[in-house]
């Protein structure tokens, strides 16, 4: 009995994780989306400028620090993909090496911990980049158009 209850358990955290990694999968992918359609929708914007008669070299110029922003975005996005992959497999490892006893499992679990707030800071760092690009962008409208 408690060994089918120990079965149950395990196969619930296992579909918890599972979901929770589709999740973070899913935001991750989502950040990559909106970062590139804003660095695609600037560059849009920018053309249009080009191509009108009498474009504003000033707002074409404050423009392409947002684009970086928005770059920068994409970039922290698949570092987070890099690194979120490397938490699962650390994980993954570390769980291996306890079932058989091994003393590496102590070292595999400050490893996870290590990469998975690397994980956690570049997520961020893609939505701050994300934030602080569209920031960057109004204030070049503001500051061209008034």
């Amino acid at each position: 009995m408690a060994e089918e209850n120990q079965s149950r358990d395990f196969l619930e955290f296992q579909m918890i994780n599972e979901k929770i990694i589709e999740i973070a999968n899913s935001s991750i992918k989502t950040l990559v989306l909106i970062n590139g359609a804003a660095a695609v929708s600037l560059l849009t914007f920018i053309s249009s400028q080009l191509n009108s008669t009498n474009y504003n070299s000033n707002l074409i110029t404050l423009a392409t620090e947002p684009l970086t922003m928005f770059a920068l975005g994409v970039f922290f996005a698949c570092l987070g993909m890099l690194f979120s992959y490397l938490t699962h497999y650390a994980t993954l490892v570390r769980i291996n090496k306890r079932k058989g006893e091994d003393k590496g499992a102590c070292i595999w679990r400050w490893v996870k911990r290590v990469v998975h707030l690397v994980s956690a800071v570049a997520i961020s760092g893609s939505l701050a980049s994300f934030l602080l690009g569209i920031v960057q962008f109004r204030d070049a409208i503001t500051v061209v158009f008034y």
